[in-house]
């Protein structure tokens, strides 16, 4: 394979050498500027056994005392090859922010990447069987990595003072809050820092290319079908439970795909409106608030479109109390913090949403030699759009938490009583 730029190509490029029965070999090309080849060089790919898949599911051991948790980072490691993961991250984390409540302040973070050949059958094997009962749509890959993840732990035993079950998401979550990488360890196929740096595979850790079911980042071009068809994928999953986004990008992407167009991508889709508004009444916060931007750009480079995602109010409706929300909306609050940890609050959100007079709605911007040619604005999904007005805006969260301060702040009081007492 002869390429000008090899960045991109290094680890497919090593994957497929490491699976293929015949010899591979890379070389770059060097061209001057007029794009006459001057220079040929062999491309030095390190060895690779394995396709490179991180696990969707983690481990997160939390300490209070940065010396015990050092101690323990060689111990994880050394379980994790004991229980067959011949391939791991283990990121070391340190709390910085000012929380007083976070006490465990170091963590060693754990990212499993691949499962030993010749664990993987007999792990298949006891996986089916435990599950033999499974309803369609059972995720096997998914099962066989907890399964691997869980005899770490037990071969671990209460080595932590904490432990918690990690998640792109999850890992996300704790860099916003102000958790932040250390040391990065790699064993396996990432042990060689040709193929990434430590930043770039804490961005891995996040997947916000795919793998991260809040966020979802990446641009992504309709000349390349593959990665094109899997970006819709993965933008796909990220926007589950918020119907109106994602017939709206249901659309966009579509006509995209029938032009020549690159696509930039930016999706949070936390659908977790308790903890949004919490966040912002609290701490003025609004990192977890929902977020969608599609931008396709035109290959003339002189149009393009962008859809620009936003909480829309229907600037009249507040439930009558907090704890009349909960009450209508899971039986009350403790209900809904338990249906959080079992992650089956995001089912939720739709009725949360509709109780405070709140939708999904969208902005659409067609622009023209780098001016908006024209704007308008839908609040189900795209099926209806109307023009929008100059100087008038349509009311949103932000207008919701200032015209009803009262119930915002008695929204964080009763929330943080809850959290006091349990």
């Amino acid at each position: 394979m002869i390429s000008t730029e090899w960045h991109e190509l290094l680890v497919p490029f090593a994957e497929s050498r490491a699976r293929a029965d015949m010899q591979m070999s890379g070389y770059e090309l060097v061209v001057d500027s007029s794009g006459n080849p001057t220079v040929v060089a062999e491309v030095v790919v390190p060895e690779l056994t394995g396709a490179l898949d991180l696990f969707r599911t983690h481990s997160n051991f939390l300490f209070a005392d940065k010396d015990d948790r050092d101690a323990a980072s060689q111990r994880v490691i050394e379980a994790a090859k004991e229980n067959g993961a011949s391939g791991f991250i283990t990121v070391l984390l340190e709390y910085e922010g000012h929380h007083p409540a976070v006490i465990h302040r170091f963590s060693v973070y754990l990212v499993p990447t691949a499962i030993a050949p010749n664990l993987r059958k007999p792990l298949e094997h006891f996986v089916m069987e435990e599950n033999e009962d499974a309803e369609e749509g059972f995720d096997l890959q998914f099962a066989m990595q907890e399964e691997l993840l869980g005899r770490v732990s037990g071969t671990l035993g209460a080595i932590a003072d904490e432990f918690c079950i990690g998640s792109p998401e999850h890992f996300s979550a704790m860099l916003h809050q102000g958790w932040k990488p250390k040391k990065t360890l790699r064993e396996g196929q990432l042990a060689s820092s040709d193929f990434y740096s430590d930043e770039q595979i804490v961005q891995m850790i996040h997947g916000m290319e795919g793998a991260n079911a809040l966020q979802f980042m990446r641009v992504f071009k309709s000349s390349n079908q593959l990665d094109f068809d899997d970006a819709v994928k993965s933008s796909q999953r990220a926007l589950l439970g918020n119907e109106n986004w994602t017939l709206a990008c249901d659309v966009l992407f579509s006509r995209g795909k029938l032009e020549t167009t690159s696509v930039f991508a930016d999706i949070y889709n936390c659908l977790c409106l308790p903890e949004t508004l919490y966040a912002i009444a609290k701490n003025g916060d609004f990192g977890y608030s929902p977020k969608l931007q599609i931008v396709v750009n035109q290959s003339d480079g002189k149009s393009s479109e962008a859809f620009s995602g936003f909480v829309a109010w229907d600037g009249d409706t507040c439930p009558e109390s907090p704890d009349v929300f909960f009450q209508s909306l899971s039986g009350g609050l403790e209900n809904f913090y338990m249906q959080k940890q079992v992650g089956a609050a995001w089912q939720l959100d739709e009725k949360a949403m509709h109780l405070h007079g709140l939708t999904y709605g969208l902005v659409r911007l067609a622009i023209r030699d780098g001016a908006i040619a024209s704007g308008s604005i839908s609040y189900d999904g795209g099926e209806t759009w109307r023009d929008t007005e100059p100087g008038i805006h349509a009311c949103n969260l932000n207008d919701f938490v200032e015209r009803n301060a009262k119930y915002v702040d008695a929204f964080t009081n009763y929330i943080d009583g809850y959290v006091g007492r349990f």
